[in-house]
């Protein structure tokens, strides 16, 4: 992972002491009710790749169920488009999940501040594919394209602030490893005098790993809850 990875994740680490101090004003001293609460979700999502600096902008849906007083689950979407210099794009689906664990405050109350661990699994659609160039070998334009699924995990830190007892505004910052077949794409020339194009390497059969970091930002809303609170 390089040094600049890590940046928005260390960054995320002094947000945990914040949480002991400001959180347990309106925490679960108060035997708030948090078990099997269902939110719903929109979110945006951004990757930073290592290879080029190539960075993603997307978007996707979520919900979201709290398995106990400390373990939350996500399940999620996301569609992210990546640019590469104007000569060929890259989408990517993530369909996935993840466990949420908060070390400090668990309240779901208005002003609440709720740091949290998050680690989960997904699956990912990419496909390449360049603009339109001229070949001068074919005497002709054409573009090339490849796709492919991978399987990811991800390990990252994040923290929700409560605006109501039903709304809070989610961050998180995460580390995604991809296993499958690789998919190379680089910015070339034919030749000096020639445009710049996409040229994708999709003949590259054994599996790699590929990583990247993967920043969210996500509305979550509870909408209603599975276990009701004992009297």
């Amino acid at each position: 992972m390089k040094k600049s990875h890590l940046i928005v994740i260390i960054f995320l680490f002094p947000l945990l002491g914040i949480a002991q101090n400001g959180g347990n004003k309106s925490s679960i001293s108060k035997k708030e009710h948090v078990d099997g609460q269902f939110s719903l979700g929109m979110r945006n999502t951004a990757n930073l790749f290592g290879k080029n600096n190539n960075y993603g902008i997307g978007y996707g849906g979520q919900y979201r169920i709290r398995a106990g007083k400390r373990l939350n689950t996500e399940w999620y979407a996301d569609y992210i488009k990546t640019d590469y210099s104007g000569v060929g794009q890259r989408e990517t689906v993530h369909i996935g999940w993840s466990v949420m664990f908060y070390p400090f405050n668990t309240s779901t109350r208005k002003g609440a501040f709720t740091p949290y661990i998050i680690a989960g699994h997904c699956f990912d659609y990419a496909r390449v594919k360049s603009n339109l160039y001229y070949d001068p070998a074919m005497s002709a334009f054409t573009s090339n394209s490849a796709r492919r699924w991978t399987t990811a995990v991800q390990l990252g830190l994040g923290a929700s602030y409560h605006f109501s007892d039903r709304l809070d505004l989610s961050l998180s910052a995460q580390y995604m490893t991809h296993l499958g077949k690789d998919i190379r794409a680089e910015v070339e020339q034919i030749d000096e005098d020639s445009e710049e194009y996409l040229h994708i390497y999709d003949d590259l059969e054994d599996l790699t790993l590929e990583g990247h970091l993967l920043l969210t930002m996500s509305l979550n809303y509870i909408l209603f809850d599975f276990i009701k609170p004992r009297n």
